[in-house]
């Protein structure tokens, strides 16, 4: 879906695909992630450590995608 995405946009850089990856992130993965955190009371440090992590992938994606 990212690939699809990125050609959507027609990204044509490595930081093009990395914007598209962080917005692709934030969409999808922060938002489901955060509504689940809250709702099974879990600390926010985990939080921001697993979405860290999911934040890397999507702009390494991004960028190799971009590029």
């Amino acid at each position: 879906m990212l690939a699809f995405f990125i050609g959507l946009a027609q990204a044509s850089s490595v930081m093009d695909g990395m914007r598209i990856g962080f917005f692709a992130w934030l969409g999808f993965v922060a938002t489901s992630t955060l509504a689940a955190y809250v709702f099974e009371g879990r600390p926010i440090k985990l939080y921001v450590l697993y979405n860290t992590y999911q934040l890397v992938a999507f702009l390494v994606m991004g960028a190799i995608l971009g590029a």
